[in-house]
């Protein structure tokens, strides 16, 4: 019933600040309420709707009070902002910390260090996943761009919190206060992007990278082929003493590296089972075993013949783990590389290419040709062939018009091949 209100007062004519009152006021009930009736059906007492009214009488009240302060205090209001902060580290209700960060953002003013101080607090030493992330947000949002405190506690977060949700939190924020070319920040995102094994804080990692890393900044752009093109290898421990086998087979068609080829029940199927972040997929490529690589024969040897086995695996030998962490590698490339940069251009010519028969890494595909438009310049030959190429050839429909919006970007006009490329691929797909 409560829910149905709300949503009918989202359509009544009256001011905003009248319809911000009520909402602020009938919500957190909502909340409540829902909680209230969850608890009601898991403890069943004898009279349910005076249990649902004395569980929403306190827990509404303090999220009223929390909620009102940030709508009567005026902004930098010294005792409004201690309360809340006193809120924010010692309230019982994890939704009244959350609602007492949120409005910390809301009274404090920028650069406010009491604010600040309750928010690093709260970052480092709350037990709740969603309080951390509201503080993340709101040290975003009060932190003046380039504080170094701000910054040194977004690079904690980053590196040490247990919950990738705010670790992916911790990446954007640095995004959001770091001033471009801050070496610090810059450092801290590449090692998140090379060393985190959530693919969401990866991804985080790159968007922030591209907003922080000045123009054709080699580190960056370094880590950013990485993880365009390369995947990032991880180690795999496996003790055989038991007499239980690996469960793999392999390809040795390449020296340089096994291919996984097929795994079945052993020792590998028992680690999948318990490190599902790092787990070994078919077509994961073995690139050292103890210590020996760039012979496979060798590595087989060592397979066979070591009782404890540390086995660095990479995902597909020039394919990364995850889409989306490309896809934002190749979005971050066209904005950071310089005009003309060859070795990026080589990077994104080779993922355009890649899987062009299949829907897959297709949204990949689409932002490699999107960043070949930005950076390769007019008349490139090696860039429109391969724009052509993919125009003539990629299975997806949205890869072959960005393509083609490639093409007009950094063809000539007088570029009759790549004129008569286009003419052809509106011809086929009509």
């Amino acid at each position: 019933m409560l829910t149905t209100m709300v949503k009918e007062l989202r359509g009544i004519e009256m001011t905003e600040d009248k319809k911000k009152y009520f909402l602020g006021t009938m919500l957190p009930m909502l909340s409540s309420l829902e909680d209230a009736i969850a608890i009601c059906f898991d403890e069943m007492p004898d009279d349910p709707l005076q249990f649902i009214w004395e569980s929403l009488k306190p827990t509404t009240a303090n999220k009223k009070s929390v909620h009102r302060s940030e709508q009567v205090a005026p902004q930098g209001h010294e005792g409004s902002l201690e309360a809340l902060c006193r809120a924010l580290a010692e309230d019982k209700e994890e939704f009244v910390r959350r609602s007492a960060a949120d409005t910390i953002g809301g009274v404090a003013r920028q650069g406010h260090e009491g604010s600040l101080e309750a928010l690093y607090r709260a970052l480092a030493e709350d037990n709740e996943r969603l309080v951390r992330r509201y503080a993340v947000a709101i040290i975003a949002k009060v932190a003046p761009q380039g504080h170094e405190g701000s910054l040194e506690a977004l690079y904690r977060a980053l590196a040490e919190d247990k919950e990738e949700n705010v670790r992916g939190s911790a990446a954007t924020a640095i995004g959001g206060v770091a001033p471009q070319g801050h070496e610090g920040s810059l450092e801290a995102l590449c090692r998140a992007l090379a060393e985190d094994n959530a693919n969401l804080v990866r991804s985080s990692a790159v968007r922030a990278i591209a907003k922080v890393a000045p123009q054709g900044h080699e580190g960056s752009l370094e880590a950013l082929y990485r993880a365009l093109g390369e995947g990032r290898p991880w180690t795999v421990t496996l003790d055989k003493s038991s007499g239980e086998r690996l469960g793999i087979d392999v390809d040795l068609g390449n020296d340089a590296y096994i291919l996984i080829d097929n795994i079945s029940q052993g020792l590998v199927m028992e680690w999948n089972q318990k490190n599902l972040a790092m787990a070994v997929q078919e077509k994961d490529c073995i690139l050292s075993v103890n210590g020996v690589r760039g012979n496979a024969s060798s590595m087989v040897q060592e397979l066979k013949s070591a009782t404890v086995l540390e086995v660095v695996i990479q995902r597909g030998y020039g394919q990364a783990a995850d889409d989306d962490v490309r896809k934002a590698a190749a979005d971050a490339v066209g904005v950071i590389a310089k005009k003309g940069d060859e070795q990026s251009l080589e990077k994104l010519r080779h993922t355009l290419a890649k899987d062009c028969g299949n829907y897959l890494g297709c949204d990949v595909r689409v932002a490699a040709a999107a960043a070949i438009g930005l950076i390769a310049q007019l008349g490139d030959d090696q860039s429109l062939e391969a724009l052509r190429q993919s125009l003539a050839k990629d299975f997806a429909l949205h890869v072959r018009m960005a393509s083609a919006k490639a093409i007009e970007m950094v063809a000539r006009e007088d570029d009759e091949q790549s004129l008569k490329a286009l003419h052809q691929a509106l011809a086929e797909d009509m």
